[in-house]
Formats: C-alpha cells, structure tokens, sequence
C-alpha cells in the first residue's frame, strides 16, 4: 500500500471515531453530567439545636486530643444524627478551631408518615426509590436510611 492509502484510511477512523463521539455526548448529555448518579434527594428534616452536656463535649475533645478523629466522628454522629461528611466538617472544624461548634442533638427520627409506602416501593422491587421515601419519611441520612430499608428487605 502506498502513503496516500494510509492516509485515506486513518481519515476514515478518524471521522468515524470523531462521529461516534459526537452520538455519545449527545445521548448523555452534558459531558459534566456524565457517570453521576441523579437522585432526586430531599434536604434532610430540621433538627433543633440544643447545646450538647458538658460531659459529652469532654469526651469528645478527649478523643481528638489523643488523635482519634474517627471515633470523634462517630460519636459526633451518634450524637447528632448527622451524615458522614457533616459530622466530618464539625470535627475538622473544631480539631482546627479548637473550640467546638454548635451541634445539633439528635432528635429521634419519627415518621412523618406511613412506612407501608417504603415497604410497598421495595416489594416492586425499587430500592433507591424506597431508599429515598424512607429519607422523606424521617429525614435520616443516607446511608441510615439505606440501612433501615436493607433491613426491611430482609425481614428485620
């Protein structure tokens, strides 16, 4: 084969690749919305701020003085029922700061409504949906919310 064939040929994958990408971003959409996922997630239920006891901000600080973050996290969440990366963000805060910011304490999470709604989406087999109710419901996190619905489907 001679040079002019080569070339005509790396045209053609070259248009032919150009194209395919054209028909991807076009069926996706915006590149920047590509690969996320899209919940349609409802802002979690307000709580009321309450100072937290004496206690509780002492042995919180107790941990962070010995350099453990992660259980200072989590007992941030225990104590707030706050997400992951919210709980995060107050420690770092307060690690940074050295004074602790003004947590909101946990109020049960009551059900605004009926459960059977959760338990009626999961039974048709849709469980970031039931996952999402749940959260409407209670206004429990994400992950509390999936683990709740995780354990209705198992029959807990």
């Amino acid at each position: 084969m001679d040079i002019t064939t080569w070339l005509l040929i790396i045209a053609g994958a070259l248009l032919v690749l150009a194209f395919a990408v054209l028909m991807l971003r076009r069926a996706w959409g915006n590149s920047s919305d590509v690969g996320r996922l899209q919940l349609d997630i409802p802002p979690p239920a307000v709580r009321s701020v309450t100072p937290l006891p004496e206690s509780e901000r002492a042995a919180i600080a107790a941990l962070l003085a010995r350099g453990n973050k992660i259980e200072a996290i989590k007992r941030v969440r225990e104590l707030t029922g706050l997400g992951l990366k919210e709980a995060k963000d107050m420690v770092d805060a307060w690690d940074v700061g050295g004074a602790m910011p003004a947590l909101p304490v946990a109020s049960p999470a009551t059900p605004r409504g009926d459960m059977a709604d959760v338990r009626a989406i999961l039974s048709s087999g849709n469980k970031i949906a039931a996952i999402k109710r749940y959260r409407e419901l209670t206004g429990v996190g994400l992950k509390e919310a999936k683990d709740a619905v995780e354990r209705m489907e198992r029959g807990n």
